[in-house]
């Protein structure tokens, strides 16, 4: 069960940017296998293309949020999880990804302002791929 009460957003409208610091990183690390916990038959959409471009204008037709999720259209922004006791929220992709080629996600993500040494916060944010059933 989650006890998240970190808000975590993701923002479609700007892009990433690669970092190239050679200063060491701490990294967290974690032995749970994260299973949603949001059963729902999610709708495939056909991929016509190798290139599909998600903005904020057509990210309902892309994406899927569940749980405490919620999509501002206006702002381009997901927020997975408000800053609130056992939330737990999610965005998933309604499309395969071909693994036998190369692909790219850009976005920023906000992991709101409880993490390690900083009060009682969230788990944090993951990120799966799986051959199987879309949903």
């Amino acid at each position: 069960t989650s006890q998240s009460t970190t808000p975590s957003s993701v923002n479609l409208n700007k892009t990433s940017t690669t970092s190239t610091s050679t200063a060491p990183v701490k990294l967290r690390t974690f032995s749970r296998l994260a299973m949603s916990t949001f059963a729902s038959a999610a709708t495939t959409t056909a991929v016509t293309a190798n290139t599909i471009t998600v903005n904020k204008d057509n990210l309902k037709q892309y994406m899927t949020t569940s749980g405490n999720a919620t999509y501002d259209q206006s702002t381009g922004i997901v927020t997975l999880t408000q800053d609130a006791y056992s939330q737990k929220g999610a965005i998933t992709l309604g499309t395969r990804i071909d693994s036998n080629k190369s692909f790219h996600f850009s976005g920023k993500v906000n992991l709101g302002n409880k993490y390690e040494g900083h009060g009682n916060g969230g788990d944090g944010i993951g990120f799966a791929f799986s051959p199987g059933v879309l949903g």
